[in-house]
């Protein structure tokens, strides 16, 4: 599931997101990446 969210830079308005990717095995926790710099949420 991906998360979007909107933030400003001194450029304008950007967009990001963050997606769960999984559970690690070895450790059990969350894996998750997030990429930004978006100029539209599609």
């Amino acid at each position: 599931m991906a998360t979007f969210e909107k933030y400003t830079t001194k450029y304008g308005e950007r967009y990001k997101f963050k997606v769960y990717l999984g559970t690690d095995k070895v450790t059990g926790k969350r894996i998750e990446t997030t990429r930004r710099g978006f100029k539209t949420k599609k």
